[in-house]
């Protein structure tokens, strides 16, 4: 199994628990009904559109919902101010196209970023991405040589030889946050 592999059955395997947290989120339909609503992504959305999770049902102004999903252990919580950020890659090891790139092109509408254990998830966010857009592309230097007053923090080398950037929340407006659980 790659890396991938294992990463997406970690995730996939808290899709009920992310999928009664995105209910409550969106005061969509009850939670029984969302799964057949919102889906996880196929990995051709997955790895071009930064979207883990999609639904044709709910609809933005640009078509269907597509939402990115972060999660990570909940042993992270306890870790400086983690409990307070979101994380972002900034580069792959293979040259691809990083997940901030393609959020900065215009895929991803919300971010579901949470904290999750044995299919229970004890903490998330989900981010207004075209808020977030807005907010970085008003920066007329970009990411890595930025000024020291716009958000993030990176890039910072990751142990799989990925870079990313992290984010504090209290470093934007209470408008990136479209809700809390």
């Amino acid at each position: 199994m790659t890396k991938y592999q294992q990463q997406r059955a970690w995730s996939d395997a808290h899709i009920t628990a992310v999928a009664d947290n995105l209910t409550a989120m969106y005061n969509v339909v009850p939670a029984t009904k969302i799964i057949g609503e919102i889906r996880p992504a196929d990995f051709k959305r997955d790895a071009l559109e930064a979207s883990d999770l999609y639904s044709t049902t709910l609809q933005n102004e640009l078509g269907e919902l597509r939402i990115g999903m972060r999660l990570r252990t909940v042993d992270n919580l306890g870790i400086g101010n983690r409990r307070n950020e979101f994380t972002i890659r900034w580069s792959t090891i293979n040259g691809k196209t990083s997940e901030y790139h393609k959020i900065m092109s215009g895929w991803m509408k919300h971010f579901y970023y949470g904290f999750a254990d044995g299919g229970t998830i004890y903490k998330s966010v989900l981010l207004d991405m075209d808020i977030f857009r807005r907010i970085m592309l008003s920066w007329t230097s970009p990411w890595p040589d930025k000024p020291a007053d716009m958000p993030g923090t990176g890039p910072i080398p990751n142990s799989d030889g990925t870079k990313f950037l992290a984010f504090n929340l209290d470093e934007f407006s209470t408008t990136v946050l479209a809700k809390t659980a």
